[in-house]
């Protein structure tokens, strides 16, 4: 099979989800941040334009997909085939924050949320007073909930003023 119909019949079959999580794990690979990865037709030309990817070195593809645990697209696609996963190529540190991310329940996240947070209280890192750091956390990762810290902030400075 033609290794650009490959890595379009690859995209094709990945969700959004599973894009973002192969440009995460593939953010030591290529030395840069991906959030901006639209698509993986665009993580795999990046890949590819610095020789990560290729018709003679599928091997990333397949971890990538082993990672992701979607064995039956390797076996549907034959990528296992001729393929040696033997040396890993994406970090062991992206794979545990991969796994890590994928072990965490939505009952557990609210609850180590809340455990996180007290920590950082008692680091000093956050307080009533002190938000910045959950401002620029939240302003990346999830901008509605920075705008509840900015309605918080602007009833506390009414609060003060009163």
């Amino acid at each position: 099979m033609d290794f650009q119909k490959l890595l379009f019949d690859v995209g094709n079959a990945l969700s959004k989800d599973e894009v973002k999580a192969l440009a995460f794990l593939c953010t030591d690979i290529l030395n840069r941040n991906l959030a901006s990865v639209e698509s993986a037709g665009d993580l795999f030309s990046r890949l590819g334009d610095q020789n990560h990817l290729s018709a003679e070195r599928p091997d990333l593809l397949t971890e990538l997909l082993l990672i992701i645990k979607r064995y039956k697209l390797i076996s549907d696609l034959k990528l296992s085939d001729g393929a040696s996963t033997s040396s890993s190529l994406v970090s062991p540190y992206r794979k545990l924050l991969y796994n890590l991310s994928e072990e965490i329940t939505e009952e557990n996240l609210e609850h180590s949320t809340l455990e996180v947070f007290l920590e950082m209280e008692h680091m000093g890192r956050i307080s009533d007073t002190n938000l910045k750091l959950l401002e620029e956390i939240f302003d990346k990762v999830c901008p509605m909930l920075k705008v509840k810290i900015d309605r918080f902030k602007a009833l506390q400075g009414k609060r003060r003023e009163q």
